[in-house]
């Protein structure tokens, strides 16, 4: 599958999805990350969603270009465990206690975002230093969980 470019951006954003089956809102969300003056072109996966805050962190990384991964890198840290053994393994209180200074949902619903759930944001970035440049790093302030 070739790509397509999303219309009304600032930057070259080059989907690998046809943008009449993404929700408005990640079209959007595309738009205004083309927007920010540091950005220079977004390449986006075929199962492109709105993204909905973290509790891990984030990193606005700029792709190095290396062929040898098809000028990709990892779009996220990874789960180290599914949503379900996330919600047998961890309570409320445990989601309470590691996310801490962060405004989030800390129900019994929301457990399976706890970030004990994901590998190490910092280990993943660490492994792909030949694939991106580093640009940012952003603490996360708030998670919205559906």
């Amino acid at each position: 599958m070739s790509y397509v470019e999303l219309p009304g951006a600032k930057v070259p954003v080059r989907m690998w999805a046809d943008p009449a089956t993404v929700e408005e809102g990640a079209l959007q969300q595309l738009r205004d990350v083309a927007a920010l003056p540091w950005i220079e072109g977004l390449a986006v996966m075929p199962d492109v969603h709105y993204g909905r805050g973290a509790t891990v962190g984030s990193y606005i990384v700029k792709g190095l270009g290396n062929a040898a991964s098809f000028n990709s890198a990892s779009h996220g840290a990874g789960r180290r465990m599914s949503r379900i053994a996330a919600k047998r393994r961890f309570t409320a209180k445990d989601l309470a206690e590691r996310t801490q200074g962060v405004e989030c949902r800390r129900d019994s619903g929301a457990v399976d975002e706890i970030p004990s759930a994901y590998k190490p944001i910092e280990q993943v970035i660490d492994q792909q230093r030949d694939l991106v440049e580093v640009v940012a790093k952003l603490k996360q302030a708030v998670c919205v969980k559906g």
